[in-house]
């Protein structure tokens, strides 16, 4: 009997589907080896070589039994091997759906867990808003260079107009750096903690696969930054209103 050896190494994937695929190649290979078996032993023939040896009538009874074996042989080995390869079809495609299913499922549920994770994170903080990467990518024009208010190691920020008189400051963080997990979480962090007039809000937030938006308030006036080493290079800034800053941010 011929025998069929598979060895089964899906190291990649979820254990719990390890024993759906190796059930499927179990009934695969018990099928195949029983119709294997079935057509070796319609193969032989009822005479031993002793039997041929010693016989007067050896040759002539075996050349009989070719003559009818070709008549009932063949017909009977497609009677059984047809509804075994029809079993097994439909025993591989089944395994194969339920296999595909089981994947999926895993798929989607790491999938959700993974933004579940994120949603109790930020719940643990101030209430933040989660926005829809549509409105966001609307109210910024489609992130257009004109709308560019500054950029970063870590990305871009866009004014946005959410609505005819409220625009908000919308920060895009680079989707291939490596950190930009971690900078989304920090400063989700710090300024879900900080509550200060002198100090943006975080309104809201927005993630879509490995893109994420931050969206704060929009300073009209621009930065500290900019006031300080802007084009006026702090001219607008009298002595007074340096130490009211200073002050404010100790």
């Amino acid at each position: 009997m011929r025998k069929i050896i598979i060895n089964l190494l899906l190291p990649h994937l979820h254990q719990p589907l390890l024993p759906i695929c190796a059930f499927v190649i179990i009934i695969f290979c018990l099928f195949v080896n029983t119709a294997a078996a079935a057509g070796e032993q319609n193969s032989t023939t009822p005479f031993s070589p002793i039997t041929e040896a010693i016989s007067p009538a050896g040759t002539i009874q075996q050349e009989a039994a070719a003559s009818r074996k070709p008549a009932h042989m063949g017909s009977s080995n497609k009677k059984l091997l047809i509804p075994l390869l029809i079993a097994a079809a439909s025993i591989v495609l089944g395994g194969g759906l339920v296999f595909f299913l089981l994947f999926y499922i895993y798929y989607y549920r790491k999938s959700n867990l993974h933004k579940h994770q994120h949603s109790t994170c930020l719940s643990r903080k101030r209430s933040v808003s989660v926005m829809e990467y549509k409105t966001l990518e609307l109210a910024t024009d489609n992130f257009q260079e004109s709308n560019i208010l500054g950029s970063g190691g870590f990305g871009c920020v866009y004014k946005a107009k959410l609505q005819p008189n409220f625009y908000v400051a919308v920060k895009r963080l680079a989707a291939g750096h490596p950190d930009s997990i971690t900078e989304f979480q920090t400063e989700v962090d710090i300024l879900s903690k900080i509550e200060h007039p002198n100090i943006i809000s975080l309104l809201g937030y927005s993630i879509l696969d490995q893109t994420r938006l931050l969206v704060y308030e929009l300073m009209p006036f621009g930065s500290l930054e900019t006031q300080l080493h802007g084009p006026s290079r702090g001219s607008a800034l009298t002595w007074n209103l340096r130490m009211k800053i200073a002050l404010d941010i100790a």
